[in-house]
């Protein structure tokens, strides 16, 4: 499995799919802990409490979307969010607390929503918090990182699956580490293989439970560390 991007979406993605065995290529432009995920200062909306409701949460976005909202998506998304938040927090996840590590979480009231449901962790640092226990995550089970690498273009072919027409299937992906003449091809598996070439630069590496992938520690990369929140 190839996973493209080091955000929140695609650590989360490498993490659940190498934890289930499956053979994972985490790809991405940059330092592992480089993305827009680190830099998001706003909370995470969600039911957390008996007196706030899933419809309300629901109602309270529709509103806020002026018509423009997919309902059905946004139903998903309040329905799922308390569970969602449950993961992370097992995860490591750091939550601002009412009163210090086993209090309530501290819930905000912001924007359009009804009710207290906005979650923070450390103020303004939640989406640094989020990436470094994402990071962590990944760092916990065996997959490959290649780090300073873009994606050029997917492998595809044309198929025929039973009972549809002929569809696009991606094959693979090729990419082009950021020192001049540096590729890897990885073939991308549907459900449990990968491989990639060796590359000349040093920066393949696998990740697993050792500090060689954490947030502020990526050898064979810049050594810009993303800050600690306080």
């Amino acid at each position: 499995m190839i996973v493209v991007g080091s955000g929140a979406a695609g650590l989360l993605a490498a993490y659940r799919a190498a934890s289930r065995g499956h053979d994972v290529v985490l790809v991405t432009k940059a330092d592992l802990p480089e993305s827009n995920t680190r830099y998001a200062q706003g909370g995470v909306a969600a039911v957390t409490s008996p007196d706030d409701s899933i419809e309300s949460h629901v109602a309270d976005t529709l509103v806020a979307g002026a018509g423009l909202c997919d309902v059905e998506a946004v139903r998903l998304l309040c329905t799922e969010g308390p569970d969602r938040v449950r993961d992370l927090l097992a995860l490591g996840l750091e939550l601002d607390r009412v009163d210090g590590p086993g209090s309530p979480l501290a819930r905000g009231r912001e924007a359009a929503h009804s009710a207290h449901r906005v979650l923070h962790s450390h103020g303004d640092s939640t989406g640094l918090s989020l990436e470094i226990a994402l990071i962590d995550a990944v760092r916990s089970v065996p997959l490959e990182v290649h780090e300073h690498t873009f994606l050029r273009d997917l492998v595809v072919a044309e198929t025929e699956l039973p009972g549809s027409s002929s569809t696009v299937r991606a094959l693979g992906a090729r990419t082009v580490d950021e020192l001049p003449g540096s590729r890897v091809e990885a073939p991308a598996g549907a459900v449990s293989s990968a491989s990639t070439s060796s590359t000349p630069t040093g920066r393949r590496r696998r990740c697993g439970p050792t500090p060689s992938c954490s947030p502020r520690a990526a050898p064979g990369s810049s050594s810009r560390t993303p800050r600690t929140p306080t």
